[in-house]
C-alpha cells in the first residue's frame, strides 16, 4: 500500500493528462510484490479517477500475494488478470488459506482420535507411524484408509464453510486468477 501510494503520487498527473483525458491505455503490471503493488495502484486509481472504470485499464498481475479484500479482488477481475504457476506458494500465502488448512487439520485430528491414532503418547504415535508406513498398493482396501477421498472432499469442503471469505483480516490475490499447470 505504501508502494502504491508513494507510486500514485509521483503518476497521478500523467495518469490524468494521458490517460483520463486523452483517453490511452494504461498497463500495470509486475511479478510476485511488484504484482502486488501494481493490483492496488490500480485500485487507488479507479478510486481517484473514476473515469478509469470506463478507459481501458488492465493489470497483469504474476504471482501476486493476496493484497486485496474479498470484495475487492473480485471486483478487479473486470481489469485485472492474476497469472498464477501451479507450484508458486506466494499466492496461496493469506490467512484464509491458513484458516482452512486449520480447519482441515482439526477434522483430520478428529479422525486420528476416532480410529485409536491420535498422537497423545508413546503406543498410540507408534500405533500412528506404523499406519503411515504401510506401504500402498493395489490391495488397498479403503476401510484400510484413515479417511476415503470422498470424505477427504467433504472435510475440505466443511473446512471451507467454516471460513469466512469476507473476513477483513483475510486477504484474496485480485481479478481473474489463470492458473498455469503442468502435468
Amino acid at each position: 500500500l505504501i508502494c502504491a501510494k508513494r507510486i500514485l503520487g509521483q503518476i497521478q498527473s500523467i495518469v490524468r493528462t494521458h490517460v483520463v483525458d486523452q483517453g490511452y491505455q494504461l498497463l500495470l503490471c509486475g511479478h510476485s510484490l511488484g504484482a502486488g503493488v501494481a493490483s492496488v495502484l490500480a485500485v487507488l486509481l479507479r478510486s481517484r479517477y473514476p473515469a478509469l472504470i470506463e478507459c481501458d485499464m488492465k493489470v497483469i498481475a504474476f504471482a501476486p500475494p493476496p493484497v486485496l479484500s474479498h470484495d475487492t479482488a473480485v471486483a478487479a477481475s473486470s481489469y485485472t488478470i492474476s497469472i498464477v504457476n501451479n507450484a508458486d506458494v506466494i499466492p496461496r500465502m493469506s490467512l484464509a488459506n491458513l484458516a482452512v488448512s486449520l480447519e482441515f487439520l482439526g477434522i483430520l485430528s478428529a479422525k486420528l482420535q476416532e480410529h485409536g491414532l491420535a498422537p497423545t503418547g508413546p503406543s498410540s504415535t507408534a500405533a500412528l507411524i506404523r499406519k503411515l508406513s504401510q506401504p500402498i498398493n493395489d490391495d488397498l482396501k479403503e476401510e484400510d484408509l484413515l479417511m476415503s477421498q470422498a470424505q477427504v472432499k467433504a472435510g475440505l469442503e466443511l473446512a471451507h464453510e467454516r471460513v469466512h471469505v469476507r473476513d477483513p483480516d483475510h486477504l484474496y490475490i485480485p481479478g481473474r486468477v489463470l492458473l498455469l499447470m503442468e502435468w
